[in-house]
């Protein structure tokens, strides 16, 4: 690719999926990239909202969805030349490749929070601000918009959360911050700055049990209380809290013990030495003067071990449960509590790789040792790891496995299928989940980069096909139309089918 000084554009050569090709816009080529270093030369082809350089997201009812796409990149380097960071900037397009805003944005992600793991219909906009010599100002302020650029907010809050009755907004003032709670048409339902004791509060979290988490100033240190939608302090105060998970809440009572409420207030009947912050859907480890246990969703005891040394891990898979310490062997149990698998070896993932038999459910099936005899891997030492490489893909789609030789500081990243056959093998780069924007769902797209271009996997490691992007650092699905694929020339939108339908270059590296 030949690199020059000039700076063009080109985009939209397809419509998305499902519409056909038109016609650029009769509109001259003015965009204000002054700011970005021009790095590649390129042939622009697309059309804009305006001639006009586009800074804002301006509302309005005729845009459609908006797809956001990576126009630029900004290097920041620090005085003695080191790289300390570099920064995406976002703009948005229409389904007819118009751009709608150039990339000024620092950050555009779907509000998450939905039913499900579902992403809300909105976009949350970022814009990062410069440093103002106030050491307790925050650097990111956000927006509100809608899906389709109907709505837009001022960039007036710190953070913006969304869940499945609300969204909850924070204000820019970190020292008196004022949280306010949104219907899902941005209607204005409460602000904590008309409660009497706004003045006192440091932090609030709200869940969808509609009660809000809560930290207050007091005349002696601070308090956790549990608030109500309606601004009353239904329950409290406790020393710590945490939030509710599985219709759970840890908290630290003024004898320093911990328990667990639930969404009325109602106390546990047992107190701990130490215990879980969260409940883990449907579990949840507490330590007991000489006990550690695993207590299940009605807080009984499921698993009952002698007491560990400190606090071990518990994960929650889809096969059963997994204790991990770094002080006792791993143990894997059953949802039953039968103890299917233990081990001292830590050179694996048995929380990833233990799945039960088909044939015998009382068996586990241990991914680890099939796939070294698959892949015909070496065995594992002391200097070998076998691991899930990042992020893992579960069971069912791809699996994205790597193995690491810390003698000679060597890898290898495997491609997987859910029946074990070897799909493509990388020394250079580990396989990517494709997921949804922002958040981490899962999704069955793979990308494997590699020296000739980075091959695409769908469900059921199905080759989609091959782009010639080697060295590709972002892969995301927007609103379930196209996968977007970053590098640092340009950013690639492709059809579920593996179908490129828009490249949009941009300046790689500006130092700062």
């Amino acid at each position: 690719m030949k690199r020059g000084s000039l700076f063009l554009l080109l985009a939209f050569v397809l419509s998305l999926v499902g519409c056909s090709s038109k016609e650029p816009l009769n509109l001259p080529v003015k965009t204000n990239f002054s700011f970005y270093e021009q790095k590649e030369a390129y042939t622009a082809l697309y059309t804009r909202l305006s001639p006009e350089p586009l800074t804002e997201l301006i509302p309005s009812e005729n845009y459609g969805t908006l797809y956001p796409f990576i126009g630029a990149r900004k290097t920041y380097v620090s005085e003695e030349g080191y790289t300390m960071h570099q920064s995406e900037f976002y703009g948005f397009t229409d389904a007819t490749g118009r751009i709608i805003v150039d990339p000024v944005y620092s950050d555009v992600a779907l509000l998450t929070g939905g039913e499900n793991g579902a992403c809300l219909p909105f976009w949350v906009l970022t814009k990062d601000k410069p440093y103002s010599g106030d050491l307790f100002a925050y650097s990111s302020h956000r927006a509100i918009a809608s899906a389709d650029g109907s709505f837009v907010s001022g960039f007036d809050y710190s953070y913006i959360y969304g869940y499945p009755d609300c969204i909850v907004t924070q204000s820019l003032d970190r020292a008196n911050p004022v949280y306010e709670l949104y219907d899902h048409s941005m209607r204005l339902l409460f602000s904590t700055a008309d409660l009497p004791f706004s003045h006192r509060i440091q932090n609030a979290q709200y869940h969808s049990n509609g009660l809000f988490l809560l930290r207050l100033q007091e005349e002696e240190g601070f308090a956790y209380y549990f608030m109500d939608r309606e601004g009353d302090l239904a329950f409290g105060p406790y020393m710590e809290a945490y939030g509710f998970s599985s219709g759970w809440a840890a908290v630290r009572l003024s004898n320093e013990k911990w328990t667990y409420i639930d969404p009325t207030g109602r106390l546990m009947e047992r107190q701990f030495e130490e215990c879980d912050m969260y409940y883990n859907s449907g579990y949840t480890v507490v330590q007991t003067p000489d006990r550690t246990e695993i207590l299940d969703q009605e807080g009984q005891t499921l698993i009952s071990l002698p007491n560990y040394q400190h606090l071990p891990s518990l994960k929650i898979t889809e096969h059963g449960i997994f204790l991990s310490s770094l002080q006792a062997p791993d143990r894997y149990y059953s949802f039953d509590g039968t103890l299917l698998y233990e081990t001292t070896d830590k050179t694996w993932f048995p929380e990833y790789m233990v799945y039960l038999s088909e044939e015998d459910p009382s068996a586990p099936y241990l991914y680890h040792v099939e796939l070294q005899k698959k892949l015909t891997l070496p065995p594992l030492t002391e200097d070998t790891i076998l691991s899930p490489s990042s992020p893992w893909i579960h069971t069912g789609f791809n699996m994205g496995l790597s193995y690491y030789d810390r003698k000679d500081l060597s890898a290898t990243h495997y491609l997987v299928s859910p029946d074990l056959e070897l799909l493509s093998v990388s020394k250079e780069h580990r396989p990517e989940l494709i997921s949804e924007q922002p958040g981490e769902r899962s999704l069955p797209f793979v990308a494997l980069p590699g020296e000739e271009g980075t091959e695409l996997f769908g469900p059921e490691g199905k080759l989609l096909g091959l782009s010639p992007m080697a060295d590709f650092h972002i892969g995301r699905i927007y609103e379930g139309d196209y996968l977007s694929l970053s590098n640092e020339f340009c950013t690639k939108l492709y059809t579920q089918n593996g179908e490129l339908v828009f490249c949009y270059p941009f300046a790689a590296a500006m130092e700062d």
